[in-house]
C-alpha cells in the first residue's frame, strides 16, 4: 500500500511539475508572439503557428519533460543492482553488464535514427494535413459552389494516408527495443548457464550464480525497457522540440521596437514619408520605391493604383506596422 501510494505522489508531482512548465511555457510564447513585429508574421503560415500551441507543446511536455523522472527512477533501478552483481560475482558481473550494456545501446541508436526518420516525416505531414484543412475550411464556400467536393476528399485522403503511415511505422519501430532487449535477456541467461556448466562448476555455484543472474535480469530488464522507450520518446519529439525552440528564438528576435518615450503625439498636423522604400522580407523587389508624401489632418485622401502597386504597403508604413528600408516617416517635425 505504501509503495502503490508513494509511486501514484510521485507520478501526481511529475504532471503537475510537467503541467506548469506546459502552461509557463505557452504563456510566454504567446506573449512574444503578440509583441513581435508584423513584418515577422508575413512570412509565417498561422495555421502553423497554431498547431504550436495545440500540439508541439504538449508533446514537449509529455515526449521530453514527463519522461526526465522515469529515466532517473529507471537508472536507479539499474544501478542497484548492478552493484550487488558486480560485488557478488565480479568477473562475471562485470562481463554481463558490459555485454548488455553493449548491445543495448547499439540496439537503441540504430532504432533511434529509424524512429526519427520516420518522426520527422510524420511531423511534415501533420503540417500539411493541416495547413489543407485549414485553407479548405476557410474556402468552403467556393469548395461547396465547385460541386467538386469529391476532388478535395481525395486530395485529403492522399495527405492523411501518408500522415497516418509515418505514425504506423514510427510505433512499430519504437516498439522493437521491448521485443528485443526481452529476447537478448533470455538468451543471455541461457547463454550464462550453458557457458558455467560448461567450465565445471559444480551444481551448488551454478545455481547461486544463476539465481543471482535472474533475480538480476527480472529488474533490471524492464528498467531497460522504460529507459529505451523514454529515450527514444524523446528522440522522436526532437524535430517537434526543434521547431517550438526556433519559433521562441525568433519571436525573441523580432520584437517590435519599443520606444523609451510613451508620450504619444496626440495632436498633430502633417505626417510626411520622406524618399520611402520598402523590401518585404526574401524579396529583392520593392514593394514602393522613393515615396515622397505629404497627409494634412482633417483632410481626406484616395490611393489608387493596379494590385502589387504599393497601396497597402503604404497604409501599413503610415500606420506602424512596417519600418521603411530606407527613408524617414516624420510626424511634424
Amino acid at each position: 500500500i505504501i509503495s502503490t501510494a508513494l509511486v501514484y505522489f510521485v507520478q501526481f508531482l511529475s504532471n503537475k511539475f510537467a503541467a506548469k512548465c506546459q502552461e509557463k511555457y505557452g504563456n510566454k510564447l504567446f506573449n512574444l508572439l503578440l509583441k513581435t513585429n508584423y513584418e515577422w508574421h508575413l512570412t509565417k503560415n498561422s495555421t502553423l503557428l497554431m498547431t504550436i500551441f495545440i500540439s508541439h507543446i504538449s508533446i514537449w511536455n509529455r515526449g521530453f519533460i514527463r519522461q526526465i523522472p522515469l529515466i532517473i527512477s529507471s537508472l536507479t533501478l539499474i544501478i542497484v543492482p548492478s552493484i550487488t552483481l558486480i560485488i557478488l560475482a565480479p568477473i562475471y558481473g562485470f562481463f554481463l553488464i558490459l555485454i548488455a550494456s553493449f548491445c543495448v545501446s547499439r540496439l537503441l541508436g540504430y532504432v533511434r535514427r529509424k524512429s526519427n526518420f520516420l518522426s520527422i516525416k510524420a511531423k511534415d505531414s501533420q503540417e500539411e494535413v493541416s495547413m489543407y484543412v485549414n485553407e479548405v475550411l476557410q474556402g468552403i464556400k467556393d469548395v461547396k459552389l465547385s460541386s467538386n467536393e469529391s476532388i478535395f476528399v481525395k486530395k485529403f485522403k492522399g495527405f492523411y494516408h501518408v500522415y497516418s503511415m509515418y505514425l504506423a511505422k514510427a510505433s512499430n519501430w519504437n516498439q522493437v527495443p521491448t521485443s528485443l532487449i526481452l529476447l537478448l535477456s533470455q538468451l543471455s541467461i541461457i547463454f550464462i548457464g550453458s557457458l558455467l556448466v560448461s567450465v565445471g562448476l559444480n551444481a551448488e555455484s551454478i545455481i547461486s550464480i544463476m539465481t543471482i543472474v535472474a533475480l538480476f535480469a527480472s529488474k533490471v530488464i524492464p528498467s531497460l525497457n522504460k529507459i529505451g522507450s523514454a529515450f527514444t520518446s524523446i528522440s522522436n519529439k526532437s524535430s517537434w522540440i526543434e521547431t517550438l525552440n526556433e519559433n521562441l528564438i525568433e519571436t525573441q528576435q523580432n520584437l517590435e521596437y519599443q520606444s523609451i518615450n510613451n508620450n504619444y503625439k496626440k495632436n498633430w498636423s502633417t505626417i510626411k514619408l520622406i524618399n520611402v522604400s520598402y523590401s518585404y522580407p526574401s524579396s529583392n523587389i520593392k514593394a514602393i520605391k522613393n515615396l515622397h508624401l505629404e497627409i494634412k489632418k482633417g483632410l481626406h485622401y484616395g490611393f489608387v493604383g493596379e494590385s502589387g502597386s504599393g497601396k497597402s504597403t503604404t497604409i501599413d508604413i503610415l500606420l506602424g506596422l512596417l519600418i521603411p528600408s530606407q527613408g524617414l516617416v516624420k510626424v511634424d517635425e
